[in-house]
């Protein structure tokens, strides 16, 4: 029996030469090699292409049920459609455009987006994942045309412990108004070109594309007013579409509780804020350069610093720390809202950068002392050292003047100042469980590095594996521009970090 089952559904060549779609033979034929990859969780046997002339309506709805209806309770479930979509003026009902669809007939010709969410929603499978690329795609969850979506919609629920996820979801290109859009310059629909570069290995976190980091991936890189993604469904835990090895060429890595040598290259759904760590629901930058999140409050704790965050702003909210994956800032929070369903806490946060330089002035200071002269990038590397390894540690407290002490004022900084080693400090906080120490501790550092102006740009960032009282760390960030005929340096550090 098969393990997954996939159904790849496009329709580049209609017969009508007015609705020639260039960009989806290149998305079938793509879609399809990735999900039959040897790195696939999906063998070759398991997925089903219907292209062209192939996938007439009557073939449609028979692929659907062979795929969806027939998927057991523990087989993963793969569709994807792109093509046309249409809506129906007499009712304001949604198509998908097959081969042989007649536009003057679409009830009895196309294939109704009802009849697909049918087939999705009356399937076994707890691992079930629907793509869709075609305009209105997102009215599969509108009875009809300027309705809103149905009330089960859901936001992704997703439980950090769980390794082997359940759930189901549907990703529309767009809302039930929009158009969805080919680009001439990638050769592919603008959505599927975001969902191969998430399954080529751009949405893949240690080593795994997930159907959450997929997801995650997509809706950060192409949202926009002109073609907005929608998602619905629900999901908890983690279902893996896609395994990469590491970089060293071996295997990928197992499960944190399997495999001592873990190495943690992202920060998963995490967000620092206010030196407090949360999972986030989703994070998004905005036009006007704010960023919006959307954080659930998992105990009273959370739920505590929270509103502490909102009731003490006060007037102008003070600054404070903000950073998710590779980013960090200084920020004010503009907004806090929350909504409560039953037992879940949704906040809303908008927070606005601060427009200033992090570093402060200290970040664009030579240092001359004992013959040796201390360059602006030299310094930054210094304070990353002091960041990531301890390296050099602090000097002791004293009173009076030294050569020391001032090398020690300018790798400290101004403005956040680096007086620990970040590492070293989350290593106690979280020592019993090695994954989310790592996952912690790069997430804090990311911070730090950049809002005490070390980088710009945080390149890359792993650590591990904890081995012997140490964790290994590899760094690498470019620093911030000064001239514009200048490239800035890229600091590059590697080395065990003791942690005790």
């Amino acid at each position: 029996m098969a393990k997954h089952r996939a159904l790849v559904i496009g329709i580049s060549e209609y017969p009508d030469p007015a609705w020639k779609l260039p960009a989806v033979a290149a998305d079938v034929r793509e879609i399809a090699k990735l999900l039959r990859s040897r790195n696939s969780t999906f063998k070759n046997d398991e997925v089903l292409v219907l292209a062209d002339d192939e996938a007439t309506a009557p073939a449609i709805h028979k692929a659907l049920k062979d795929v969806l209806r027939a998927a057991k309770t523990d087989q993963t479930v793969f569709v994807y459609f792109a093509g046309h979509g249409t809506v129906d003026p007499s009712d304001k009902s949604f198509y998908f455009v097959s081969y042989d669809t007649a536009l003057s007939d679409l009830a009895a010709t196309a294939v109704p987006l009802t009849a697909i969410r049918d087939c999705f929603d009356k399937s076994a499978s707890q691992r079930a994942f629907l793509w869709l690329d075609f305009c209105h795609s997102g009215g599969i969850l509108a009875r009809r045309l300027g309705t809103p979506p149905l009330d089960e919609q859901q936001v992704l629920q997703r439980t950090l412990e769980v390794l082997q996820g359940k759930g189901k979801f549907i990703v529309a290109a767009c809302t039930p108004e929009q158009e969805a859009y080919e680009s001439g310059t990638v050769g592919h629909g603008l959505f599927t070109h975001a969902l191969l570069r998430g399954l080529q290995g751009d949405a893949k976190v240690d080593g795994e594309v997930t159907a959450n980091s997929l997801y995650d991936y997509i809706d950060r890189t192409m949202g926009s007013a002109r073609q907005r993604p929608m998602m619905f469904g629900h999901m908890t835990g983690r279902v893996v579409l896609i395994h990469y090895a590491d970089r060293s060429g071996g295997p990928t890595p197992k499960p944190a509780a399997a495999n001592a040598a873990l190495t943690v290259t992202s920060s998963d759904r995490w967000v620092f804020l206010d030196k407090t760590f949360f999972t986030a629901e989703r994070v998004r930058e905005n036009k006007d350069a704010t960023i919006s999140i959307e954080v659930v409050a998992q105990d009273s704790t959370d739920e505590s610093a929270l509103r502490n965050l909102r009731d003490r702003r006060g007037g102008r909210a003070e600054p404070i720390g903000f950073a998710h994956r590779n980013n960090g800032l200084i920020v004010r929070v503009r907004e806090m809202e929350a909504t409560t369903e039953g037992e879940r806490q949704l906040w809303t946060i908008t927070l606005a950068p601060e427009d200033t330089q992090h570093g402060g002035a200290l970040g664009d200071v030579t240092y001359q002392t004992q013959g040796r002269t201390y360059t602006p990038d030299d310094l930054a590397k210094l304070r990353g050292g002091r960041i990531l390894l301890n390296n050099p540690p602090p000097a002791p407290e004293r009173r009076g003047w030294s050569d020391d002490l001032m090398l020690e004022h300018y790798i400290r900084g101004s403005n956040v100042p680096i007086d620990h080693c970040i590492i070293q400090a989350m290593y106690k906080q979280h020592k019993d469980n090695p994954t989310l120490f790592m996952q912690l501790a790069r997430l804090a550092a990311v911070f730090f590095l950049r809002a005490s102006d070390v980088v710009a740009e945080v390149l890359h960032l792993s650590l591990g594996p904890v081995s012997d009282g140490t964790v290994h760390v590899q760094f690498k960030g470019r620093r911030r521009r000064v001239y514009d005929n200048v490239d800035p340096k890229v600091i590059e550090i590697e080395a065990d970090c003791v942690l005790e």
